[in-house]
């Protein structure tokens, strides 16, 4: 049984250009004093290289009232 080819719709997006709007990010720890955050674009899918658009930094205290920012359930 062949399998269909995706419609345009169901097709993943293509980027050519890095936009405000990542594709995903990343979090290393930097020492033990700051934990950074790199929200990254993948530019060319060839070689699935990934281009940083904005990064910060945080000290591990910032970094656990995001998470709990996060991690938060309104009620």
């Amino acid at each position: 049984m062949s399998q269909k080819k995706p419609t345009e719709s169901q097709q993943q997006p293509i980027k050519s250009q890095p936009t405000f709007f990542p594709f995903g990010f990343s979090v290393g720890k930097l020492d033990d004093d700051i934990v950074i955050i790199d929200f990254v674009d993948l530019v060319d899918r060839e070689s699935g290289k990934l281009t940083v658009i904005s990064s910060f930094a945080l000290t591990p205290q910032k970094a656990q009232e995001l998470a709990r920012a996060l991690t938060e359930k309104d009620e």
